[in-house]
């Protein structure tokens, strides 16, 4: 397959459907043919406006900024470098500069207060955008990558400093497929973009949809109340819904004594965070039960969702983790020991930092190794079992605990050892030991600079240096002593 504009790729294979609904907005619907022309006449401003061709980066507030924005870029033909307001400026800065921007796009003309450029209305699909080029220098060694990828997903280094998981418009493609035969998607599916631009996710959520004729449907707000959830499914017929893992739990908790009127909700995945059986049970026992759950696996690098498991209508009540189950179409799963390992066309390109271009932990360029352990059961399927490194997904988003450990010394700390621990509703919850002769609300309001709310440690417990072994290195286990609440410190569980 000819690596070429996603954009182009759809408005070629969706001519037969100009007037079928492609987008429902928050006030109106648009068919397909006023999608390609909204979105191709703001993909010109884009590319008029940027001084050189090279990464946009997206950063929105509202949700139903989303999917017009997604769609603007591809238009311009541009690498979609999606950011999260949670994110610290100073991260946001720093992607713009060393990632070398071509332009930022936002529905919040403040965010580009701190840019020096000409700010241009790009108007499309009801949302009012705005622009600014940027005159950051391109960086030569990547442009051979860069022209073929259709986005950078960011996670944290071990280090700290930002890493992008680079998806060519090859892989994005293939996957687009897949998920289309995986979810049985067709014209009459309505699917909610639920998930943050700066997660995969919103990838999977609005590009297969518009490929398999259906229709995207923008969120009211970014993490809406389970009543707005419901009205949301309820007024706009939504049939595919993909979800938090934690937010999916709370969901089904609330569920347990209620039943919604939902009769067009067909399908709910489920990823990002380990999941039980447990909730699974609780989920059939409440108002959605009939509806089908599918518990999904996969890491950005092997191009988002890699397998899934269908969870049967009768789910014991137990502790035990749901298996991942198979690989979807065009990946393959494999072991080597314990450890999972991903193959496909759908793999990313390698990682891309500010030093450079990477390939490790891509094994020859055929094969991701993901660090995760896994289990391989009697009918083929998988079950995940931890890591073999110290990374950890809190709320979808996966985080080096080194890059937290990182960001404590930047802001103070002498010496930093961050655990997890999973609280009574399945979430993980970070908890750091720092030597430092700093108050800890200081070294918590510096951090506040560095980390997103999301990354902060629930507890932060100050020594006069931390416990060690005959080796010199951190005592994990006198560690997690010194840290822990009353309740138990575990390593926590993660897919």
């Amino acid at each position: 397959m000819t690596s070429t504009n996603i954009f182009d790729l759809l408005c070629k294979q969706s001519v037969a459907q100009s007037d079928d609904v492609a987008y429902i907005g928050t006030d109106r619907e648009y068919s397909y043919a006023e999608l390609f022309e909204q979105s191709r006449s703001a993909g010109n401003l884009i590319s008029a406006a940027m001084t050189r061709p090279g990464p946009v980066a997206v950063i929105t507030s509202m949700s139903a900024a989303r999917v017009p924005a997604v769609l603007a870029v591809a238009a311009a033909g541009g690498t979609l470098i999606p950011m999260d307001l949670e994110w610290p400026a100073e991260w946001r800065r720093t992607i713009i500069e060393k990632f070398a921007c071509t332009g930022v796009l936002t529905d919040d003309a403040s965010m580009l207060d701190e840019l020096d450029g000409t700010v241009l209305p790009v108007p499309v699909l009801g949302g009012d955008l705005v622009m600014t080029a940027c005159r950051a220098k391109p960086i030569t060694t990547w442009q051979e990558h860069l022209s073929t990828l259709q986005y950078l997903i960011f996670t944290s280094g071990s280090t700290g400093a930002p890493k992008g998981v680079g998806m060519s418009v090859d892989a994005a493609r293939r996957h687009i497929v897949s998920t289309i035969a995986w979810l049985n998607l067709a014209p009459s599916d309505r699917v909610l973009q639920f998930a943050r631009l700066a997660f995969d996710t919103s990838q999977e959520e609005i590009w297969p949809a518009l490929f398999a004729g259906a229709t995207v449907v923008a969120g009211v707000v970014t993490t809406p109340t389970f009543s707005q959830l419901q009205n949301r499914i309820r007024d706009c017929g939504v049939t595919v819904l993909e979800l938090p893992t934690a937010y999916w739990r709370q969901w089904a908790s609330y569920l347990r004594d209620r039943q919604p009127d939902l009769p067009s909700l067909a399908t709910v995945i489920l990823g990002g965070e380990a999941a039980y059986e447990c909730d699974a049970h609780m989920w059939r026992a409440g108002g959605l039960g009939r509806v089908r759950l599918i518990n999904s696996y996969g890491p950005t690098e092997a191009g988002i969702t890699a397998s899934a498991y269908e969870v049967p209508a009768m789910v014991p009540d137990t502790p035990d983790p749901l298996p991942i189950g198979y690989p979807l179409p065009g990946k393959e799963l494999m072991l080597d020991e314990s450890e999972l390992l991903i193959s496909g066309s759908t793999l990313a390109d390698g990682y891309f930092t500010a030093d450079g271009f990477f390939t490790d932990r891509f094994a020859g360029g055929r094969f991701y190794r993901t660090g995760d352990l896994v289990r391989q059961l009697p009918d083929g399927s998988f079950v995940f079992l931890g890591r073999v490194d110290r990374q950890v997904k809190i709320l979808g988003r996966r985080i080096e605990l080194e890059a937290i450990e990182a960001a404590l010394v930047r802001a103070g700390a002498l010496e930093a050892r961050v655990e997890t621990s999973n609280d009574v509703r399945g979430r993980t919850r970070l908890h750091a030991l720092v030597a430092a002769d700093v108050d800890v609300d200081l070294l918590r309001s510096k951090l506040r600079d560095i980390l997103p709310d999301a990354l902060m440690p629930a507890r932060i417990v100050a020594v006069g240096s931390l416990p060690k072994n005959a080796a010199g290195k951190v005592d994990v286990r006198a560690a997690r002593l010194l840290i822990a609440e009353p309740s138990n410190i575990a390593p926590a569980t993660a897919s």
